[in-house]
């Protein structure tokens, strides 16, 4: 499971009455129910029940934020052109989430994996001017 200390995480542990659980989940959002860390459902904007044996089931309700972010990404010469001159740049990029499953429960930093990711294609084509 994912290091929820990235802004676009947030996970809680329901409250249960009986083993029944209400929760809501607000717009821009998406939750995801795990019990026992396995997915069980992924869970829209609305209210949502759920039921568990506390003493047997361990549960989690993951937030993913689900809403268009900016990620600025400032480069003091990071990049060399093709005829070797360094390159700074500076970035600001909007993005949604679309897979809240891979972002909360496979990538351990999806800010830095995103972040990695752009750069690596940057520096592709910066070394092609």
């Amino acid at each position: 499971m994912s290091n929820t200390s990235s802004p676009l995480i947030q996970t809680f542990t329901p409250d249960r009455w009986a083993g029944w659980s209400m929760d809501f989940i607000k717009a821009g959002y998406v939750g995801l129910l795990v019990k026992n860390g396995q997915l069980v459902r992924k869970l829209e904007p609305g209210r949502h029940f759920s039921f568990a044996l506390p003493w047997l089931e361990q549960c989690e309700l993951i937030l993913v934020d689900s809403k268009i972010r900016n990620l600025e990404i400032v480069s003091q010469g990071d990049f060399l052109s093709k005829d070797q001159f360094l390159v700074n740049v500076s970035l600001s990029i909007m993005y949604q989430v679309v897979d809240p499953k891979r972002i909360a429960l496979e990538l351990s930093d999806p800010i830095a994996a995103l972040t990695s990711a752009i750069k690596d294609q940057l520096g592709v084509v910066i070394n092609q001017l």
